[in-house]
């Protein structure tokens, strides 16, 4: 997956060390997942609504959603 700066940030989550950012690019949403200023995880949500990529973003701050 390439993020181009065409990429819109759209909604920020963040809990203590954890930060959810939900985007929208050429090819959907995608949520990117950070834990204490680190990337873990970009997770595609392109067949998906808005509304699920920010579930994914709720439950990873929310420390229900695990990351590899």
């Amino acid at each position: 997956m390439t993020i181009t700066n065409k990429d819109e940030t759209i909604h920020t989550y963040e809990r203590d060390e954890r930060l959810a950012v939900v985007n929208h690019g050429a090819n959907g949403f995608y949520v990117e997942l950070w834990e204490s200023g680190k990337c873990l995880e970009i997770r595609e949500c392109f067949d998906h609504s808005e509304s699920w990529a920010e579930s994914v973003a709720e439950n990873y701050v929310d420390g229900l959603l695990n990351v590899k």
